[in-house]
C-alpha cells in the first residue's frame, strides 16, 4: 500500500470516529500516533517517537511536549496536540516557545488530530515562523500536498531538500494569500499600480477612492469570466469536452500536453487516453493546435473508472453513498461498522475485486476478528453464493482481508468498464448481505 492510500485509510478513519473523538487525549491515540506512524516512524520505540518529551524554557522546567520524533538519533520534529475542533491560530505561541528552546529542531507540528499545520525557522534560525509551511486537512486529502508531505516521512528525510520545498511553499502560499485579499479589498498600494497607468489627471483621495471600488470590480469581473468560459465548456450538453470546437476552445487551455494541461484534465475527472478519444483532440490535430505525435498517457483512469463504479453502486447499495474517490488510489473505502474494518472497491490494470478489509493497527484484534468469520465460511459463502478468497497468510500479517474477484477485466478494458462496474457492485452487494450478520458479534 503506497503512501497516499494509507492517508487516504486514516482520513476514513477520522471521518468514522471524529464524532466519537472529542478530548485532546483521544484525539492524539485516535488520529496522530496514525498520522506519524504513517509518516514512517515506530510509535512504540521511544528511539523513534517520544511521548511526553520534556525540556526547559526559561524558567519553567521539565515542559511537557506531546511528541517529540527522532531520525537518525535527533530530535526533527515537535508535535503539539490539541482537542479536535479547537482553535490552532490561538495556540502556536505554545508551540513557539517550545521551538525557540531546541535549535536542533527545524520543525513543528501543530494539530488536533484532523488538521497538521507544519512550521519551520525559514524568516529566521531558530524562530518558528508565524504561518506554517504546509497544512494538511484529512478530511479533504490534496494529492499535490501529499507529494510534499512525503518529504518528512522517515525514508526521505533530508533537512536541506525540506527546508529548500518548505520555502518555495510558504512564499508560494503567502503570495495566494495576497492575491486573494488585494481581490477582496485592494490595498492602496495595488490601487496605485492601476491608478499610475491609467490615471493623468490628480491622485486625489476622491479619485483613488473611485478606482479602488473599479479595480475591486474588475478583479471580480476578471476571475467570474474567466470562470465563466471554462464552464461554458465544462457545461456543453453536459460533457466537459463536447465544446463548440473552435481555436477559442483551445486558447482557453494549458498548453498541451504540458503539466499544467493533465492537471486540468485531471480536475475534470478526465485522463489523457481518454482525452484523445474526444472531438475537442482531433480537431487540435486537424488545425495544427497538436503538432506532436500523441504521446502516452500521464492522468489517472482509476478516477473515472471509480466515479462511474459509484454511479452503478449507490443504486444497488447505500454503502459508499457518502465516499468519494480520490486520484492516484486504487481502491475505495467505506466503513464496515467497527473501527479497523472496511468494504472496498480494488481496481488493477488486467483485474478487479471487491474486499471486506481488517485493517486495524493492531495485528492480533485483525486475527481475532476474522478467525470468527473463517469458522462461519461455509455458511457466509453459502450465502455468498459463491466461494471467497480468505487471505491469511502469515500469524504475524498486519492485515486480512476477504476477496471475490471479478473475471471480467481490470481498468485495461476500458471498452469492459460497464460490465465490470456492474459486476462489482453485484458483489459487494452479495458480500455486505453475507457478512453484515456477523459483524455485530466480532471483537
Amino acid at each position: 500500500m503506497d503512501f497516499i492510500e494509507e492517508l487516504q485509510l486514516l482520513s476514513n478513519r477520522i471521518r468514522e470516529l471524529q464524532i466519537s473523538v472529542t478530548t485532546e487525549d483521544a484525539a492524539k491515540h485516535a488520529f496522530v500516533l496514525p498520522f506519524i506512524k504513517n509518516l514512517g516512524y515506530d510509535i512504540h520505540d521511544p528511539n523513534e517517537v517520544i511521548p511526553e518529551y520534556t525540556c526547559n524554557i526559561g524558567t519553567k522546567k521539565d515542559v511537557r511536549i506531546d511528541y517529540a520524533v527522532v531520525n537518525n538519533g535527533k530530535v526533527r520534529m515537535l508535535f503539539e496536540c490539541k482537542k479536535p475542533g479547537a482553535n490552532l491560530s490561538a495556540c502556536t505561541e505554545q508551540l513557539r516557545s517550545y521551538f525557540q528552546m531546541m535549535p536542533e529542531v527545524r520543525f513543528a507540528v501543530l494539530t488536533d488530530g484532523t488538521c497538521y499545520r507544519f512550521y519551520s525557522d525559514i524568516d529566521n534560525h531558530n524562530e518558528m515562523d508565524k504561518r506554517p509551511f504546509l497544512e494538511i486537512a484529512m478530511l479533504d486529502i490534496r494529492e499535490p500536498l501529499v507529494n510534499d508531505l512525503k518529504r518528512l516521512t522517515k525514508g526521505a528525510f533530508n533537512i536541506d531538500e525540506i527546508i529548500d520545498a518548505a520555502t518555495e511553499l510558504k512564499y508560494t502560499r503567502e503570495i495566494k494569500r495576497i492575491l486573494v485579499e488585494e481581490f477582496d479589498k485592494p490595498s492602496k498600494d495595488y490601487v496605485s499600480i492601476f491608478a499610475n497607468k491609467l490615471c493623468s489627471k490628480g491622485k486625489t483621495k476622491a479619485v483613488m477612492e473611485q478606482f479602488a471600488g473599479r479595480v475591486k470590480s474588475a478583479c471580480s469581473e476578471f476571475i467570474n469570466e474567466r470562470i465563466n468560459e471554462r464552464l461554458k465548456i465544462a457545461m456543453t450538453d453536459g460533457d466537459p469536452w463536447n465544446a463548440d470546437l473552435t481555436k477559442r476552445t483551445w486558447d482557453l487551455l494549458p498548453p498541451y500536453p504540458s503539466k499544467e494541461f493533465i492537471d486540468y484534465l485531471k480536475s475534470s475527472g478526465r485522463t489523457l487516453e481518454h482525452f484523445k478519444t474526444l472531438p475537442v483532440y482531433l480537431y487540435g490535430l486537424k488545425h495544427g493546435i497538436i503538432k506532436e505525435p500523441p504521446i502516452k498517457p500521464n492522468g489517472d483512469p482509476r478516477l473515472e473508472f471509480f466515479r462511474q463504479l459509484l454511479q452503478r453502486s449507490n443504486k444497488l447499495t447505500n454503502l459508499f453513498k457518502n465516499v468519494s474517490p480520490t486520484a492516484g488510489l486504487s481502491s475505495i473505502w467505506a466503513g464496515g461498522g467497527k473501527q479497523g474494518l472496511a468494504f472496498a472497491y480494488v481496481v488493477r490494470k488486467n483485474k478487479a475485486r471487491v474486499e471486506f478489509v481488517f485493517w486495524h493497527s493492531d495485528p492480533q484484534l485483525n486475527r481475532r476478528r476474522f478467525e470468527p468469520l473463517t469458522a462461519k465460511k461455509g455458511e457466509i459463502e453459502a450465502a455468498y453464493g459463491e466461494p471467497l478468497e480468505w487471505d491469511a497468510k502469515k500469524e504475524e500479517q498486519k492485515q486480512r482481508y476477504i476477496r471475490s474477484t471479478s473475471s471480467i477485466g481490470g481498468l485495461e478494458d476500458n471498452e469492459k468498464w460497464p460490465q465490470v462496474q456492474d459486476d462489482l457492485a453485484d458483489r459487494m452487494v452479495r458480500l455486505e448481505k453475507a457478512l453484515r450478520p456477523h459483524l455485530a458479534t466480532l471483537a
